[in-house]
């Protein structure tokens, strides 16, 4: 009986030893479908680390309007856009019909918020209203200050004071509003995408600044791009120009400014 149940018990191990061989041939235990090899917890293997997000804005002046015919400095009081305004935003959207936006943000100033319409030219993009993408405000001299006036050049200059005197604000005041405003569009959309910003052409030329002109905030000497821009166009963005600025890792890279390329035909030429 003893001899028995000992060659039983042989048996059941030398069973059990073929089974285990079994389970772990072929290396070890496929990752499953989808895991993209991902090591088993406890492996003291590490992951790859997630990429970081990319965001790429094209910061957009509003079309011509009423206002920038007749000489006027608009700030944040309103004029429509003219023929010729809403034939430049058209002409953008056409440009512009490959770019896939993921979301779209306007000032809330109609002109600029109807160059954004033109632009999406009907397709299923967000558009989205911010107040601190608006013009610089020039106070008590809304609506009346001739843009070519000296007192208008002389008061752009003047960076940090500009309309403080007259109750309004300065390119100083409006370049950290926008900046604020980029800022939030990035924590708003932590995946990162591509974005259209319509805004007014000192906003933007002052969030340039900001970034890489005379006055950037990591100091030193102005990019390349600022230089550029102030050679071709002297300051003075022309309507529906398009800037492009990225982000990621912290870094905002600007690689185009003013750019009219976009407008074909209806292209200005610098001093028009």
């Amino acid at each position: 009986m003893k001899k028995k149940l000992l060659a039983l018990f042989v048996i059941c191990a030398f069973a059990i030893s073929i089974l285990a061989a079994c389970g772990n041939s072929g290396g070890g235990e496929e990752a499953p479908a989808g895991s993209g090899g991902a090591a088993p917890a406890g492996s003291g293997a590490v992951a790859p680390a997630a990429e970081s997000p990319e965001y790429t804005f094209y910061l957009t002046r509003h079309g011509q309007t009423v206002f920038n015919v007749s000489g006027i400095a608009q700030g944040w009081c309103d004029s429509p856009l003219t023929e010729d305004g809403v034939a430049m935003a058209k002409q953008l959207g056409k440009s512009m019909a490959d770019i896939p936006f993921d979301k779209a943000y306007t000032s809330l100033s109609g002109r600029a918020y109807e160059t954004a319409e033109y632009i999406i030219n009907g397709r299923d993009i967000p558009l989205i209203i911010d107040k601190d993408l608006r013009e610089t405000h020039l106070g008590d001299l809304e609506g009346t200050l001739p843009g070519t006036d000296t007192r208008s050049t002389e008061r752009i200059m003047d960076y940090e004071g500009g309309w403080h005197d007259v109750n309004g604000e300065s390119m100083k005041d409006t370049a950290e509003r926008v900046a604020g405003a980029i800022e939030r569009i990035i924590a708003e959309n932590p995946d990162g995408g591509t974005f259209l910003v319509t805004s007014h052409g000192g906003a933007i030329t002052g969030y340039m600044d900001y970034l890489c002109g005379y006055h950037n905030v990591a100091g030193g000497a102005p990019g390349d791009k600022w230089n550029e821009f102030m050679a071709t166009w002297k300051g003075a963005m022309p309507n529906c120009a398009v800037s492009i600025v990225k982000y990621k890792d912290g870094v905002y890279t600007v690689e185009t400014i003013s750019d009219v390329s976009y407008l074909g035909d209806l292209a200005p030429a610098p001093g028009e």
